[in-house]
């Protein structure tokens, strides 16, 4: 009971094999799902691997892939970091591109986890895979990408996510979740590859970073 970054922390802890999947429970994956996404992991030499889901609960026809609008493709390291990494940063200063952070679309290998000892944060409720996918991709090198629907997501209305961007959760403790967050991206711009990569978008991402710190400072007052 310990939240979702715990419990996948523990299965992370508990895993023998060469490749990491994640599923939630109320959805439902297709009985092909991990055998397509590790087929084209080891095709193309990957070191991680994805395809789309259907949000079943929707209106109209909702498919959603972590990069709307791709199909069937791989990306090597550069294209990787600047299409795949770089909107995790979330930044408003020049547009940084679309990602999706759909933890059970997404293969991932093992290794590079537990080399790099790679968890989800404790205590981190709100985007929580956003900062797992982000960190991963310090040390990826291929990714390969399908547009093929193999997952239904049942997006329930009184999630825990759903419930924070509907504000129903309290002011002090969504902005230590967004405090959080933005410490921890701020912490891998400078920990891996992506001060390097990215030096422009240094002062946009420290001055989020100090925002939500002065919004903490002032919800705790």
């Amino acid at each position: 009971h310990g939240g979702v970054s715990v419990a996948r922390n523990v299965g992370l802890n508990a895993a023998t094999g060469d490749w990491i999947y994640f599923c939630d429970s109320d959805d439902l994956a297709e009985p092909d799902l991990c055998c397509y996404l590790l087929e084209r992991a080891k095709q193309e030499n990957a070191d991680i691997s994805s395809c789309a889901l259907i949000c079943d609960r929707s209106k109209e026809r909702d498919i959603r892939t972590n990069y709307p609008g791709t199909g069937v493709e791989v990306w090597e390291r550069d294209e990787l970091l600047h299409r795949g990494a770089l909107p995790f940063f979330r930044l408003n200063g020049v547009s940084r591109g679309v990602a999706n952070s759909l933890l059970p679309t997404t293969l991932f290998r093992r290794d590079l986890i537990e080399q790099h000892h790679i968890r989800f944060i404790v205590g981190l409720a709100l985007a929580e895979d956003e900062a797992f996918f982000l960190e991963y991709y310090i040390y990826a090198e291929k990714m390969a990408l399908s547009n093929s629907v193999l997952y239904h997501y049942n997006a329930a209305p009184q999630s825990a996510c759903a419930s924070f961007f509907k504000r129903k959760c309290p002011f002090v403790r969504r902005e230590k979740q967004w405090a959080l967050l933005s410490r921890n991206r701020w912490r891998l711009y400078h920990d891996g590859v992506f001060e390097k990569t990215f030096p422009e978008i240094r002062d946009e991402l420290r001055l989020t970073a100090t925002y939500h710190e002065a919004l903490l400072i002032e919800s705790d007052t």
